[in-house]
């Protein structure tokens, strides 16, 4: 644990955290691998990425973990699907104007459509977000037909949660996304567009939660009672070990009393 623990330090260290900050942020780092079932180095790893990439403080670190945790226990993601989702798609989101949380809620969606691979799941997104961004001529051909402009699709202005839900709306279709988009991007479309409640619950349930707190005071309140039963048990067992010694001594302070008074009445008067 020791180790491990150094590595995390060492990690944010060496991703431009100062002493003040990576204090901050190990707090965070270890309640997030609590709450994931994980180890410290995947939880470093993500709170890591997720400031350089949105800009975050470390003293927001609380936050990140907390919102990382709802989104896993909402959703088929886990530690290493979201370090990959942030590896591959983090960057494209955020200069594409998606927020952190519209990020991790789509990654749950996508996730939870049953794409199993972090790594697809990230590039996928990220494809989908150029496709949508740097539309072709076959792109704007559907769109017209549907009824819809380019600044209708604009996610830098609408966000990424209302672009999808006006495309569906109108009819956008799993074929169109084929022939409008590469076919990962295509892919990603119809994930999403079949699992937009996911992306809607998800992103709603990220705000002001504090999973990964809870997680974190539950799993102290079990230690606590597991230790209090340890102490009861070994209690019991201590007294059970030393119970036939009670008993030899009861028997000996017995025996002495009746000693003392036999000797007291044969000394008597």
């Amino acid at each position: 644990m020791a180790t491990e623990v150094y590595s995390a330090a060492v990690t944010l260290g060496q991703a431009g955290f100062n002493a003040q900050q990576i204090s901050d942020t190990m707090k965070s780092v270890s309640m997030l691998a609590a709450a994931s079932g994980t180890d410290l180095g995947k939880s470093v790893d993500v709170l890591t990425s997720v400031p350089s990439i949105y800009n975050l403080t470390a003293s927001e670190s609380t936050t990140v973990a907390n919102q990382l945790t709802q989104a896993m226990n909402s959703s088929k993601l886990d530690i290493e699907k979201l370090a990959l989702g942030f590896q591959y798609a983090g960057n494209t989101a955020a200069q594409s104007g998606v927020r952190f949380t519209e990020l991790t809620a789509a990654l749950a969606a996508l996730s939870n459509s049953g794409i199993k691979s972090g790594s697809t799941i990230g590039t996928g997104f990220r494809q989908l977000l150029t496709d949508i961004e740097q539309p072709t001529d076959k792109f704007k051909e559907v769109l017209k037909r549907l009824g819809l402009t380019i600044s209708d699709v604009d996610v830098k202005a609408k966000g990424i949660y209302t672009v999808l839900e006006t495309l569906k709306s109108a009819g956008f279709t799993a074929s169109d996304a084929l022939a409008s988009f590469e076919v990962r991007a295509a892919s990603a479309y119809s994930a999403l567009a079949n699992n937009m409640d996911v992306f809607s619950q998800t992103e709603e349930a990220l705000n002001g939660t504090t999973a990964a707190t809870k997680a974190n005071e539950i799993q102290m309140d079990s230690l606590s009672a597991q230790t209090t039963r340890l102490q009861s048990n070994l209690g019991v067992l201590a007294s059970q070990a030393f119970q036939p010694v009670l008993l030899m001594l009861r028997d000996m302070a017995k025996l002495t009393a009746d000693l003392v008074q036999g000797l007291t009445r044969f000394s008597g008067p």
